[in-house]
C-alpha cells in the first residue's frame, strides 16, 4: 500500500484533531494543521467548502478595508493570520488552543490563493513537494 500526499494530509488533520481533543502538543498541532490543510487542498467536499469560505472572507475583508480606508486590501486577513501564527509559534511564546486553528485557516487561505501576494505563489508547490518527499519516505519504510 502506498501513501499519497492527500492521504498524508488527512492523517495530519486526524492527528491534529486527536491532539486537540487531548489538549497536548500545541505547537505540533499547529504544524500538523497547516501541513494537512496544504496537503488536502481544495479537494473533496470539505476542501470545496473551505475554499468557498476563504473566497467569501477575502471579499468581505476587501470590502471592509475599502470602506474604512478607501483602498481594498483583501490580503489583510491572510497577513493578520500569518502574523498571529508566527507570534504563537515563536520559541519564547507558548502556543495556545487557537494556534492550531490559526494554522488551519492560514493553510486554507494559502491554498485557495486569496492572499494575492505573488511571492507566495511558489510556496504551496514547495510545501507540496516537501510532503511528497515525506510520503515517498514513508512508503519506503
Amino acid at each position: 500500500m502506498t501513501l499519497t500526499v492527500a492521504e498524508l494530509g488527512v492523517t495530519f488533520l486526524v492527528l491534529f484533531g486527536i491532539f486537540h481533543y487531548l489538549m497536548i502538543f500545541a505547537k505540533t498541532r499547529a504544524v500538523l494543521a497547516f501541513l494537512g490543510a496544504v496537503a488536502v487542498g481544495l479537494t473533496g467536499t470539505v476542501g470545496r467548502i473551505a475554499g468557498n469560505l476563504a473566497l467569501w472572507s477575502q471579499h468581505a475583508v476587501g470590502s471592509v478595508t475599502a470602506w474604512a480606508f478607501g483602498s481594498a486590501l483583501s490580503a489583510a486577513l491572510f497577513i493578520a493570520l500569518a502574523v498571529l501564527l508566527a507570534h504563537d509559534l515563536h520559541p519564547r511564546r507558548n502556543a495556545s488552543a487557537r494556534t492550531g486553528y490559526l494554522a488551519l485557516a492560514t493553510g486554507i487561505l494559502l491554498v485557495a490563493g486569496v492572499s494575492q501576494i505573488p511571492a507566495l505563489a511558489p510556496a504551496v508547490n514547495g510545501i507540496r513537494n516537501l510532503l511528497s518527499g515525506l510520503a515517498g519516505f514513508a512508503n519506503t519504510l
